[in-house]
């Protein structure tokens, strides 16, 4: 997972690698939308998305506490 701050401040640009958005998908339905994402875009590499870094790690973490930084 990758995070920058945009502008504004207020959110992160989140990047994360196809096997962390399968891992949040299929933790939680919040994030149910990434399923859609890797079947529309089979061949992309990442995915991203907007929100609270904090909260994703936490998610990330909880549903995979092996899952490596990058693929």
């Amino acid at each position: 997972m990758k995070a920058a701050l945009m502008p504004h401040g207020k959110y992160y640009k989140i990047t994360l690698t196809r096997t962390e958005a399968r891992i949040l998908a299929e933790y939680s339905t919040a994030y149910s939308d990434l399923l859609t994402a890797l079947r529309i875009w089979p061949d992309s590499k990442e995915i991203t998305l907007y929100g609270s870094k904090a909260r994703i790690e936490a998610d990330l973490r909880a549903a995979e506490p092996e899952c490596p930084d990058d693929d």
